[in-house]
């Protein structure tokens, strides 16, 4: 959308008028939308101001098993959201590059992230791979990197550079007692020349400690312009399994200035043994955000009361939420439950806390692509309402943050 150029003024003066909106949508913090530049400048932009996580869009990928493939085609609709008239909007201002398993066959080949998926812990070797695919070039952070850079050139930069979060193994126990008797208790492999033992807590910190290490150092090593490394994601979605280390990565990440996210599953009241549920004592564990996971969307028989419940939780306990929608809310892939993606929406929006609280997005291997695809009308509506819905929010909590600074 180009400024109008009235009779008797010149390209130039259009040109610094044009500088000048910009530079003072950005002085007061706010996205610059809809501006489309004459041509390249020679001058400098404006910095970026300070990041924060408002809405969190899960990508997943890494594992043998996925389909998509997250080049610059498949970020696109998540960096930028273009309406009915052409208008462009910066949309998911970060991104969780989120996986669970490597997908490699069977239950003896397939390496999996976090305790209770199909098959065996991964080992340093998987974490590595894991980490390769994140860096590789053309696909992943790289490809988001250029994504957001392409579009700048065409609506200005947003407010701040787009928030990378990575997922962080867990470092599974295995040998006699454990959930896997078949593994040496030192399966994992060897940092600074020596084997460790999963059975010690204080090993299973060493491995996510060389994990943290090499992701910021292949991070820093990609020379990325428009996205920065947030912090990193516990992909175990209960504490079960993580006593004893679990603070301890929190202060190593804590140290180096990033983030620590989580995103635990509904429990109810009382979770499978009786006790209160881990989601209750989050910040005890030191993680700086945890995103509740209400678990409405996908079954039918769950009443819309567990949203209800879900946002008493939230309340409560000073959690984020967690959108959840897969192909089944698109009605040209036959989906049926398009009024449960809008029950989030309005859950949320009537919580009490909508403009306190970030927002994480599960959206299965590639929902958001295909509706932002889908032929029929109705699912046009149901992207475009979704966008909405993310843009405002997103508004409201940068508000929100100035007034609490």
């Amino acid at each position: 959308m180009k400024p109008n150029n009235p009779a008797g003024i010149s390209g130039l003066m259009c040109k610094l008028l044009l500088l000048f909106v910009l530079c003072i949508t950005a002085c007061k913090g706010e996205e610059t939308k809809g501006v489309t530049p004459e041509g390249p400048s020679t001058d400098e932009p404006v910095p970026y101001g300070t990041a924060c996580i408002s809405d969190l869009a899960l990508i997943y990928g890494g594992g043998h098993h996925r389909q998509v493939v997250w080049n610059e085609a498949s970020f696109g609709p998540h960096v930028v959201y273009t309406d009915r008239n052409d208008n462009k909007y910066w949309l998911f201002d970060s991104f969780l590059l989120i996986e669970f398993t490597l997908g490699k066959g069977g239950q003896t080949t397939n390496q999996i992230f976090a305790t209770g998926y199909y098959g065996l812990p991964a080992r340093k070797a998987e974490w590595q791979e894991l980490l390769d695919y994140y860096f590789t070039k053309d696909v992943s952070v790289d490809a988001l990197d250029k994504t957001v850079g392409k579009q700048i050139g065409q609506i200005g930069r947003p407010a701040y550079k787009r928030q990378v979060v990575l997922t962080l193994p867990e470092p599974i126990v295995g040998g006699a007692g454990s959930n896997y008797p078949t593994l040496a208790k030192d399966y994992w492999g060897v940092v600074e020349g020596r084997k460790l033992d999963f059975t010690r807590p204080a090993d299973r910190l060493t491995a996510c400690k060389w994990y943290i290490d090499k992701a910021c150092e292949m991070f820093d090593a990609g020379g990325y312009e428009h996205v920065e490394l947030a912090g990193f994601y516990w992909v175990a979605e209960e504490m079960y399994h993580s006593s004893g280390i679990i603070e301890g990565v929190a202060e190593y990440l804590h140290s180096k200035g990033l983030r620590f996210e989580w995103i635990p599953y509904w429990k109810g009241e009382k979770d499978w043994q009786g006790n209160d549920p881990d989601y209750f004592t989050w910040k005890d564990y030191g993680f700086d955000q945890a995103y509740l996971q209400p678990n409405y969307f996908f079954n039918e028989s769950v009443p819309a009361s567990r949203l209800t419940d879900a946002v008493k939780v939230i309340n409560k306990y000073d959690l984020g939420y967690e959108v959840e929608f897969d192909e089944k809310a698109i009605e040209s892939l036959g989906g049926t439950k398009r009024s449960r993606l809008y029950d989030y929406m309005k859950a949320f929006k009537e919580s009490g806390v909508y403009a306190k609280q970030p927002l994480a997005y599960y959206m299965s291997e590639n929902a958001f692509c295909q509706l932002s695809e889908a032929a029929l009308s109705v699912d046009r509506k149901t992207f475009d309402d979704l966008c909405t819905f993310i843009i405002a929010h997103q508004q409201a909590y940068l508000n929100e943050k100035k007034k609490t600074k």
